[in-house]
C-alpha cells in the first residue's frame, strides 16, 4: 500500500508542490466528468449497481431553472467514467437511487408555485420511463426518499395543507408515499395531521418497512410501519425543544435504527444558538433509548453553500458510524464517534482544522470513508482540496488524512460511494474548471 497523506491537508498543501502531494496520494488522479461549457446546478451523488457498476449522478442546465439529470456511469471492468448521459428530467431537487442488479429510480421536485413529486424508473446505463406524481395534490415543502433491493420504495414529505378552520394558520403535516416492488405506488397516507412539521427523513429495510422520522414544533419524533403490518404509534425521541434540526436515519433489520441529529437556530440577520450533535438508538423490539448528546458549540455551522451534511449516520454491522461537522484544533473540523451497544463512544477528530464534513459511506467487511471540503471563504482561496480518512477492514480506526483532489481554485460539496464488489472508495465532488465555470471530479482509491 502506498503512504497515506499523513498531515494537515490546507496548510500542508500551501508549501508543498501539488505533484509531490499527488506522488503521495493513494487516490486516483481525477477525472473531469464534464466539459467547460457544462453548467453544473447539483451536487453529484455516487452511486453502486453491481450489474452497472459505479454511477455519479448531478444536475446540470441553465440558472436560473430546473436542472436535467446527468449520469456518468464507471463499468465494473473498467477504470475510467464514460461520457455523462444527460436525460430529459428537470426538476428543482433530484434524489437517485439504486436497486435490483442495474435498475434505478429518479425522485425529483416540480418548480413552481405548488411543487409536487414525480418518480421516474429506468436502467442505471441511463434509460428512464416516464415520470409520476406520487405526492398527490399536495404543496410539497421537504421530502425524503429510499427504496430497498427488492424495489420497494418509500418517500416521505412535509406537505403544506390549509387551516382546518377560519382564522387558523396553515399546517405542515407528514405525509408517506410507498410503493411495493413491481407495483404501482399507492394513494399517499398522512401519518402525522396536526401541527407544524419541519423536517422529515425515511429509511426501508431490507423486507419493506419503512421509518419515517420528523420534527414537529420542536420535538423529534418517529412512525414506523413494520412490512404487512399498519403504522406504529409515534416513538418520542427528543422531548426538549429542538430548532433548525436535520435528521438523518440508518435503518437495519429487525427494526433497528440510529439516527443522527443536527440542530442550531439560526437567523436571517446572522445571529445563531449553540449547535448541537444529537443520537438516538433503537434496538431490535424496542422503543428509542434515551437521546445522546456528542457535541455542543456555540458557533454558526458554517452554512456557506446551502445545506451541507452537517452530520452523516451508517449502520456498520452490528454496529454504527456518526460523523459530522465539530470543533477541531481551534475551528471547524470532522469528528466521527463509533456505536458500541446502545451508546456511541468518545468524538475522535480525523480531518484537520478548517474542513466540513461532506459525506460518509460504509461498505461490507468494515470499509468505511469520511470526505471533506474546506470551510468556505469569500472569496476562497486558490489552495482547496478535497480530503479523506479510510478505515481499512480490521481496522480499529481511521486512518491519517489523505488527498483526494489536485489543489484547486475551488473545491466542495464531495460524495463518496463504495465501487460494487470491491472494497474501492469512490469521490465525486464540485470543481471550478474556468475562471467562471464549475464542472465535476472523480477520484477512485486505488486499495480498500
Amino acid at each position: 500500500m502506498r503512504p497515506r497523506l499523513a498531515l494537515p491537508l490546507v496548510a500542508a498543501l500551501a508549501a508543498t508542490p501539488v505533484a509531490a502531494a499527488r506522488a503521495q496520494s493513494p487516490w486516483s488522479a481525477p477525472q473531469t466528468l464534464t466539459d467547460p461549457a457544462t453548467t453544473v446546478t447539483q451536487a453529484p451523488s455516487v452511486l453502486s449497481s453491481p450489474g452497472a457498476g459505479t454511477i455519479v449522478a448531478f444536475g446540470v442546465g441553465a440558472r436560473p431553472g430546473p436542472a436535467s439529470l446527468a449520469l456518468a456511469r464507471r463499468p465494473p471492468a473498467s477504470q475510467l467514467f464514460g461520457a455523462p448521459l444527460v436525460t430529459t428530467t428537470r426538476s428543482d431537487a433530484t434524489r437517485v437511487l439504486t436497486y435490483a442488479s442495474s435498475r434505478i429510480v429518479v425522485v425529483s421536485q416540480s418548480a413552481g408555485l405548488r411543487p409536487s413529486l414525480r418518480v421516474r424508473f429506468g436502467s442505471a446505463r441511463g434509460s428512464l420511463g416516464a415520470p409520476r406524481t406520487v405526492s398527490g395534490n399536495e404543496n410539497v415543502l421537504r421530502w425524503s426518499a429510499a427504496v430497498d433491493a427488492r424495489g420497494d420504495v418509500a418517500i416521505a414529505f412535509v406537505a403544506l395543507r390549509p387551516a382546518p378552520r377560519a382564522g387558523g394558520s396553515q399546517r405542515r403535516v407528514v405525509v408517506v408515499a410507498r410503493r411495493a416492488a413491481g407495483h404501482a405506488f399507492a394513494k399517499p397516507e398522512t401519518i402525522v395531521g396536526r401541527g407544524q412539521a419541519n423536517n422529515v427523513a425515511a429509511a426501508i429495510d431490507a423486507g419493506g418497512g419503512v421509518f419515517v422520522a420528523y420534527e414537529q414544533q420542536g420535538r423529534v419524533r418517529t412512525r414506523s410501519r413494520p412490512a404487512g403490518r399498519a403504522w406504529q404509534p409515534v416513538d418520542e425521541v427528543v422531548p426538549q425543544a429542538v430548532k433548525g434540526a436535520q435528521l438523518r436515519v440508518a435503518l437495519g433489520a429487525g427494526g433497528r435504527a440510529v439516527l443522527a441529529i443536527f440542530e442550531q437556530a439560526l437567523s436571517e440577520g446572522g445571529d445563531n444558538g449553540p449547535a448541537r450533535i444529537v443520537a438516538a438508538v433503537r434496538r431490535p423490539g424496542h422503543h428509542f433509548g434515551t437521546a445522546q448528546l456528542l457535541e455542543s458549540f456555540p458557533e454558526r455551522f458554517p452554512d456557506f453553500f446551502g445545506t451541507p451534511a452537517s452530520a452523516e449516520v451508517a449502520l456498520d454491522g452490528d454496529g454504527a458510524l456518526l460523523a459530522w461537522t465539530g470543533r477541531v484544533g481551534g475551528g471547524f473540523g470532522v469528528r466521527v464517534a463509533t456505536l458500541a451497544g446502545s451508546r456511541f463512544g468518545a468524538p475522535v477528530d480525523i480531518s484537520p482544522s478548517g474542513q466540513q464534513l461532506d459525506g460518509l459511506a460504509v461498505a461490507d467487511g468494515g470499509h468505511a470513508t469520511v470526505a471533506w471540503s474546506p470551510v468556505a471563504t469569500d472569496p476562497a482561496p486558490p489552495t482547496a482540496t478535497i480530503g479523506a480518512a479510510v478505515r481499512a477492514p480490521g481496522a480499529a480506526a481511521f486512518g491519517a488524512p489523505e488527498l483526494v483532489s489536485d489543489v484547486e481554485a475551488s473545491a466542495r460539496r464531495a460524495a463518496v460511494g463504495y465501487a460494487p464488489g470491491s472494497g474501492l472508495p469512490t469521490i465525486a465532488w464540485l470543481a471550478a474548471t474556468g475562471p467562471s465555470s464549475t464542472g465535476v471530479r472523480v477520484a477512485t482509491r486505488a486499495t480498500p
